[in-house]
């Protein structure tokens, strides 16, 4: 087989024929309880292998038969999967154009001979196959030095090279920082394509354009992390300059969302609507609006507290850029911020503009929740999002959590938030801005479940950041409302 850079047609073949061998195994099972010939064994030695052949003879016509009726022509799967098969390359001198009987008839033949090897072979060879294609990255960058048995080659194929970065991180982060002095970086691991390899590289994000890389960091382009068994891990390291993380307020181009803004702010701060959540030890009808405090936050307010007792509390939204009659929100319920929020809820003032809110794409509404986990950084998982800037962003998640410094509006000082999740619009280098001013507190998605991931923050000019739903969730004890 040629099996080329992916592995996804060879694990749908082979799940086919998984599929097809068990439902041909049930009605070979059906058979044999009404054909003792078939299943009744003999002290015969003859006898037993003439019933042997016979099993056999009946796997194969059920076979034929079943592939008949799942219309899984083998060759014709093959070819549609893009695994193409060296002896069947030319398939115009063996068959003509590929599109006559015999060669249908031929792609049957072998489906049946496939499926009377069982479902339990198709299983393994599965196993295998997934095993093979976790390892293959791995397998590229390995380097046998220090390693004497096989036992410490399955160790190294098991370990999370995620997992590992981290904790040479752990160990040698500060020291890696003290390469570039007191400038402010961001440093973590992720998946990168490096000289044809998918493997795991530190990324430094350098915030000041007029950085001058220390000249000792020339000489250590990677960091290392030694395994108990032996082998040495070595993770390139990456520079990407991206300029200051800022807070997404005060969107100034608008294309969905709704504006949201508080009204007693002189400077109209702006920002984007969440979606709906409720109390669970509260009113299980009651629903808030979730968005960021800094879209809410006027100078009267504490960042440590805004609650109903702090005044200047309303909360109005624009439709969009044109529209000249701002419509009530509600007031504050209540809103902080430290180093793990920014977020804020606001009380409606009733149900039916929450459910216009929704009806009008005002409010995300997601289909449930979820926790983001260190392989969605592998993965590279899609994500979308639709803010008051961005309408219908799209995106990959690059790191599932890193602490950032970001920029707020008429402050001095950068305030740590901590454990956020960086995504980008593309999935590699070189990164672009997902997001822009006025779209935080937008929900960002997965994109195939549409389960909310988390809420957005802040962005620098390649990545994007968001607070975790599940922690927004969970410390407050809260829940999306579904109704």
């Amino acid at each position: 087989m040629d099996t080329g850079d992916s592995y996804s047609g060879i694990i749908t073949v082979i799940f086919t024929l998984f599929v097809a061998s068990t439902v041909n195994e049930r009605i070979i099972e059906f058979i044999k309880l009404y054909f003792k010939n078939f299943s009744l064994k003999s002290v015969d030695v003859r006898e037993e292998h003439h019933r042997h052949r016979r099993l056999w003879l009946l796997t194969l016509g059920v076979g034929m038969i079943t592939a008949a009726l799942m219309e899984i022509d083998f060759l014709s799967l093959a070819d549609s999967e893009g695994v193409k098969l060296k002896m069947f390359r030319s398939k115009g001198a063996w068959f003509g154009d590929g599109d006559n009987v015999f060669y249908s008839v031929t792609g049957y033949l072998f489906t049946a001979f496939f499926l009377s090897m069982g479902s339990k072979f198709w299983h393994d060879l599965l196993d295998i196959v997934f095993f093979v294609k976790r390892s293959k990255a791995k397998i590229g960058g390995f380097n046998p030095d220090g390693l004497t048995s096989m036992d410490q080659v399955e160790e190294y194929l098991e370990q999370d090279d995620l997992r590992i970065a981290e904790r040479a991180l752990e160990n040698e982060g500060e020291y890696l920082k003290s390469y570039y002095g007191d400038e402010d970086v961001t440093i973590f691991p992720a998946y990168h394509t490096l000289k044809s390899k998918y493997q795991v590289c530190i990324y430094v994000l350098i915030r000041d354009d007029n950085f001058v890389r220390n000249s000792a960091i020339t000489k250590k382009l990677h960091l290392e992390y030694q395994l108990s068994n032996g082998y040495r891990y070595r993770f390139p390291i990456l520079e990407e300059f991206t300029g200051e993380v800022e807070a997404l307020d005060d969107g100034d181009v608008v294309q969905g969302g709704g504006i949201l803004y508080n009204t007693a702010s002189e400077d109209n701060r702006k920002g984007t609507f969440g979606c709906v959540v409720k109390r669970l030890d509260g009113n299980p009808n009651e629903k808030l609006l979730l968005t960021c405090c800094h879209c809410v936050k006027t100078e009267k307010h504490s960042w440590k507290s805004i609650n109903k007792n702090s005044g200047d509390l309303d909360i109005e939204f624009l439709a969009d850029e044109y529209d000249t009659s701002p419509s009530k929100v509600g007031k504050i319920f209540w809103a902080y911020r430290n180093h793990l929020m920014d977020i804020a809820l606001i009380d409606a003032v009733n149900d039916n503009l929450v459910t216009d809110l929704r009806r009008t794409s005002f409010l995300t509404v997601p289909r449930g929740v979820r926790e983001v986990k260190i392989k969605d950084a592998r993965n590279k998982t899609s994500v979308w999002f639709s803010g008051i800037r961005t309408d219908q962003g799209k995106g990959h998640i690059i790191y599932s959590k890193v602490p950032v410094s970001i920029k707020y509006s008429n402050e001095t000082e950068k305030h740590v938030l901590y454990d956020l999740i960086v995504f980008s619009k593309t999935r590699s280098r070189p990164f672009q801005k997902p997001c822009g001013k006025g779209d935080s507190g937008a929900i960002l998605m997965e994109s195939d479940t549409d389960n909310a991931l988390g809420m957005i923050v802040a962005s620098d000019r390649k990545f994007g950041y968001a607070i975790r739903m599940t922690d927004i969730l969970n410390k407050h004890k809260l829940a999306l409302f579904d109704d």
